[in-house]
């Protein structure tokens, strides 16, 4: 089994694509969806059920 993650990237426009800050998942401020420590548990929750997480995003426009 697999789940897809939405990107958690705080935004600035609603749509969710126009992010502030491509490096940031909840580290410095709280993304819309929570932390990464609120991420990180949701990620040992699925794998502990067997289920894998993937997420997605586009690395070419981090660079």
């Amino acid at each position: 089994d697999q789940v897809l993650t939405v990107s958690f990237l705080d935004s600035i426009v609603q749509n969710g694509y126009a992010f502030t800050d491509r490096y940031d998942i909840g580290y410095g401020t709280p993304t819309k969806y929570g932390t990464v420590d609120q991420l990180l548990a949701a990620l040992r929750a699925l794998h502990a059920q067997g289920i894998q997480a993937i997420d997605d995003w586009v690395p070419d426009q981090n660079l």
